[in-house]
């Protein structure tokens, strides 16, 4: 049996039999971990942004819902990204998709220092290669975090995790 047929079950899970391939466009999700405590994960693909000044992969964001605070941003780099000058920004959009912060999470991290491995866990605002400005924020409406294209240079390949912990209110 392939796994070309698949259905959605009542909770909104994919359900097949079979072997797949690796589906390259489901770079998100969101894991509870106790209590109102979440990660949301975004994969990043390098290859995914274009060549063009401010691209955004939307379709491969996770959405943030409003009211919650953040608490930490922490990015690792699962492979390293390639290149001429490319910089690499993570940001929150709205639900339709019109830019509120495109570089709140990072901001113009090179492709020099997107080597695997790398890693970094921002707690505060400010420091290299990220913003800020929207640790230690509550959000004010449903947010979509996105990776975009900080100039005009391509990535060419490359992939990272970007994980942003966050808190929803107390019921």
């Amino acid at each position: 049996m392939n796994r070309e047929n698949i259905w959605t079950n009542s909770d909104g899970l994919y359900v097949g039999f079979g072997t797949r391939a690796v589906e390259t466009n489901s770079a998100s999700a969101v894991n509870s971990n106790f209590g109102n405590l979440k990660s949301a994960i975004l994969k990043v693909s390098g290859a995914d942004l274009a060549a063009t000044a401010g691209a955004t992969e939307l379709a491969n964001s996770v959405i943030l819902p409003a009211g919650c605070e953040i608490h930490r941003v922490r990015i690792v780099v699962d492979s390293a990204f390639t290149g001429a000058n490319a910089l690499l920004d993570v940001g929150a959009y709205s639900t339709a998709d019109a830019a509120v912060d495109v570089d709140g999470f990072c901001d113009a991290i090179t492709v020099a220092t997107l080597v695997a491995g790398y890693s970094a866990d921002f707690v505060t605002t400010g420091g290299a290669g990220f913003d800020g400005d929207l640790i230690k924020t509550i959000l004010a409406q449903d947010t979509k975090v996105a990776a975009t294209l900080g100039d005009a240079n391509a990535f060419s390949a490359g992939a990272a995790t970007v994980v942003i912990d966050y808190s929803t209110p107390a019921n």
